[in-house]
C-alpha cells in the first residue's frame, strides 16, 4: 500500500489531529457542564470496535454535583497513598524532568509545569527537591501527603463530570484487556473531538483494595479500568516527549 494511501486511511475523520493533541490535562477546567450531545458521543460504541463482549463494556458519566463531591471525597481520603507508597512514588517521580529540554533529550517524562502549570525556574527547582522520593518519605511523616490529598479533593470535587469505564467481569481475559485498549483510545479521542480534556485517577486502578472500595461505594459492577475527571481545560498543554515508535501513527504523517 502506498504511503499516501496509508495516511488517508488512518487520518480520516480528523483521527490524526485528535490523536496528536490528546494528552492528560491536570490544570484548571472551566466551570462548564457537559452537554447532552457530548455525553451521547462519549457513550456511543463504534462498530469497528465491536469485538467479542466489547459492546458490554460500561461507560458511566457522573454529572450530579452531589455524587461528584462524593467521588472527590473518596479520592481525597485515599490519595496520600500516591506519596506514602515509596515504590509507587519512586516510579512516578522518575518521569519528572528538570525542564522541557531535559525531557526531550530523555525522550519521555514531563516537566513539573505539565502538572502544576507555569512557574518561575526557582520554584520549579524547589518542587523537584521537595517531591523527590527521599524528601517525600520524610515530609509525609509531617503531613505533607495529607495536604496534597486535600488539594485533590478540591480539584475533583469541583469537576464538571467524572467518567468510569468498566469491564463487565472482575477478571477479564488478557485478550479482552488488549481489545479494551482500543475502546479506551476511542473514548479519549471522542472526548477530544468534543473539546474535552481528561485527567485519569491512577490510585483507584493501581491499588485493588481502593478500587474495590470505590466500586462498592458507587455500586459499580465488573471491574473499573479507567476513572477520572473531564471538562473543558482552561489552557491546552504542549505534548510530552515520547520514545520513537515506528508503529506510531503520528510518525507516519
Amino acid at each position: 500500500m502506498a504511503l499516501d494511501e496509508v495516511k488517508n486511511n488512518v487520518c480520516q475523520n480528523n483521527f490524526c489531529r485528535y490523536l496528536t493533541t490528546r494528552r492528560t490535562n491536570r490544570l484548571g477546567y472551566k466551570n462548564q457542564a457537559i452537554k447532552t450531545e457530548q455525553s451521547k458521543v462519549l457513550t456511543k460504541s463504534r462498530a469497528r470496535l465491536d469485538f467479542d463482549n466489547v459492546s458490554r463494556l460500561s461507560v458511566k458519566l457522573i454529572s450530579d454535583p452531589r455524587l461528584i463531591t462524593q467521588v472527590g471525597d473518596f479520592i481525597g481520603s485515599h490519595a496520600d497513598i500516591e506519596f506514602t507508597d515509596k515504590a509507587a512514588w519512586a516510579e512516578t517521580f522518575q518521569y519528572f524532568r528538570r525542564s522541557k529540554k531535559n525531557s526531550e533529550s530523555e525522550g519521555d517524562g514531563f516537566p513539573v509545569t505539565q502538572v502544576l502549570g507555569a512557574m518561575p525556574a526557582l520554584m520549579k527547582r524547589l518542587y523537584q527537591l521537595v517531591m523527590s522520593p527521599l524528601n517525600m518519605s520524610f515530609l509525609t511523616k509531617l503531613g505533607f501527603a495529607k495536604l496534597l490529598a486535600k488539594d485533590l479533593v478540591r480539584k475533583f470535587g469541583s469537576a464538571n463530570a467524572i467518567y468510569i469505564l468498566s469491564f463487565p467481569t472482575e477478571a477479564p481475559t488478557v485478550e479482552k484487556q488488549v481489545v479494551t485498549g482500543g475502546y479506551l483510545l476511542d473514548f479519549w479521542l471522542r472526548a477530544k473531538s468534543q473539546g474535552l480534556s481528561l485527567w485519569p485517577v491512577s490510585i483507584i486502578l493501581q491499588h485493588d483494595h481502593i478500587r474495590e472500595k470505590f466500586q462498592k461505594q458507587f455500586e459499580l459492577e465488573g471491574r473499573a479500568y479507567f476513572v477520572g475527571k473531564m471538562g473543558v481545560a482552561l489552557e491546552e498543554l504542549p505534548p510530552a516527549p515520547r520514545h520513537y515508535d515506528p508503529l506510531n501513527v503520528s510518525r507516519i504523517i
